[in-house]
């Protein structure tokens, strides 16, 4: 179960404060693991996202920064396989990090720093499933690659 700040509560859904075209939901599962379990190298990473029609989606960020939020390194992105129904876009943006205590870093949650995004946009009046596979490397060596399938409703 969540801890009870990332939880919404019902009643901002029942009172009409939020509606399913006013607002996007989304839940992250996060597992911390200690750092003789971090991945080195090439990890493989599988996403499922959802869409509606023409709706711009973010279905990857990534940035590195030290402790103080200055940048530490840099990363490349690439798109390995193209989406057949929609467009994909890898941009460089600010972006407000996600990092976990104990890290240092998570002083940097609360201001954008710089990053890369992947963002998803399917074709005007396209319903059904659509994949796209990118990747991110970085200057610490670690490449990961991403395969997002996307339900576009």
């Amino acid at each position: 179960m969540l801890p009870e700040r990332f939880r919404l509560p019902l009643a901002v859904l029942l009172t009409g404060a939020l509606t399913a075209t006013t607002a996007v939901a989304q839940t992250y599962v996060v597992h911390q693991i200690s750092p003789t379990q971090q991945p080195r190298g090439m990890q493989s990473i599988h996403l499922l996202k959802v869409s509606t029609d023409g709706q711009k989606i973010r279905l990857w960020m990534s940035t590195m920064v030290n402790p103080d939020c200055t940048p530490s390194g840099t990363i490349t992105s690439a798109l390995i396989d193209t989406p057949r129904h929609g467009r994909a876009d890898i941009v460089d943006d600010a972006v407000f990090p996600n990092y976990m205590p104990p890290n240092p870093r998570v002083a940097c949650d609360r201001v954008k720093v710089p990053g890369k995004v992947v963002y998803y946009t399917p074709d005007p009046g396209f319903r059904g499933h659509d994949h796209v596979v990118f990747q991110n490397a970085n200057s610490d060596g670690y490449v990961r690659r991403i395969s997002a399938d996307i339900d576009v409703r």
